[in-house]
């Protein structure tokens, strides 16, 4: 028990320490001790001349330059002791206003860049949203008038690349050419354009979206991956030869190289397995000037 009065005592006497030199302990302490010393010269001088209340003039006069002459320098000293305190007092608390301030600054800074962050991504998913509704929507029809196969879908896409590969049959050595793909896959274009335009004109102003979205690098990266599980293999290889033909070459490709469109590809699917050495190729990824017809 005595061991815990004393800590108590120590606790309470340090407490009472900090209040005594803290900045407004510091500025009471200097008026007690102002008034303090003012008693002591008033009682100083009572002492000495006298306790009665004297009705000559020339005697208060005398007190009065006595206790001007004793305690001004003692209320100036003790004057400017609070007015340097005060001081002290308003900038701390300027301090900790100032900390206050910048705190709410990057909460603020922090509310801001989710709702950012938020907006982006109810805008994203709603292209994306978009897509999927452009994908189910396209149809196309083959096969003998009489005997008609609708496809839809996604399995249209299937299609179109078998057709395309059937075009290009023919074409021997110059499979390989770039040029005379270009020459075959615009055919196809054309012929599903009312399809094709706008679905890849959609799925580029979804990656250009992204692009110029004010995220980091690795959402970025993140988002262009979950567009890529959005396609089936089939459409990436249609995707791929509208990027290196002259409809996608000059705004579509770069951006499906930076975000990694046509990564692990299966080679049974190219036209020409020759085609994936395309991806290699600093003239393939050069901008060109856009064709009159562009599908982007």
């Amino acid at each position: 028990m005595p061991a815990e009065k004393e800590t108590k005592r120590n606790e309470w006497f340090q407490s009472w320490l900090k209040k005594i030199f803290s900045i407004r302990g510091l500025v009471i302490f200097s008026f007690f001790m102002a008034f303090i010393i003012a008693a002591l010269v008033i009682i100083e001088y009572i002492g000495m001349f006298g306790k009665g209340l004297s009705s000559d003039h020339s005697r208060w006069a005398e007190f009065g330059d006595f206790i001007g002459g004793s305690l001004n320098p003692v209320f100036a000293f003790f004057g400017l002791f609070a007015l340097l305190l005060t001081i002290l007092l308003q900038s701390k608390e300027l301090g900790l206003t100032r900390k206050e301030m910048e705190m709410t600054r990057a909460e603020l800074t922090s509310q801001n860049e989710t709702l950012v962050q938020q907006k982006f991504e109810n805008t994203f998913f709603q292209m994306l949203k978009l897509h999927n509704y452009i994908v189910d929507s396209i149809s196309l029809q083959t096969g003998r008038a009489t005997n008609p196969i609708r496809h839809v879908g996604r399995a249209c896409f299937v299609e179109m690349l078998n057709n395309l590969k059937i075009e290009c049959r023919n074409l021997g050595p110059n499979a390989q050419s770039m040029e005379a793909i270009n020459d075959k896959y615009s055919e196809l274009f054309n012929k599903y354009r009312h399809s094709l335009a706008h679905y890849f004109r959609n799925l580029y102003y979804i990656y250009k979206f992204i692009d110029n979205g004010k995220i980091s690098i690795g959402d970025k990266n993140f988002y262009g991956s979950l567009i890529k599980s959005q396609l089936s293999i089939y459409e990436v290889m249609l995707v791929f030869y509208n990027c290196f033909s002259d409809k996608g070459r000059g705004k579509f490709l770069p951006l499906a190289q930076n975000y990694s469109l046509f990564e692990s590809m299966p080679e049974d699917l190219y036209i020409d397995p020759s085609h994936n050495e395309w991806l290699l190729t600093t003239d393939a990824v050069v901008p060109e000037p856009e064709a009159e017809e562009t599908s982007v």
